[in-house]
């Protein structure tokens, strides 16, 4: 994934996981619908593997 790829999806990944903030129904959108389309189910489980999500 290219370098500005990576963080705009950690922007995005912070801004949704921020819950001091309303949460971005247009930003949550455009994530899940990168995730179900080509290269996002990719990039999203890698981003799973390396967030703070896991236990």
């Amino acid at each position: 994934m290219p370098a500005i790829m990576t963080m705009l999806a950690d922007h995005a990944a912070r801004q949704l996981l921020d819950f001091s903030q309303k949460l971005d129904i247009n930003l949550l959108d455009n994530v899940v619908n990168c995730l179900y389309h080509g290269e996002g189910a990719q990039a999203g489980a890698q981003w799973l593997d390396h967030s703070s999500l896991q236990p």
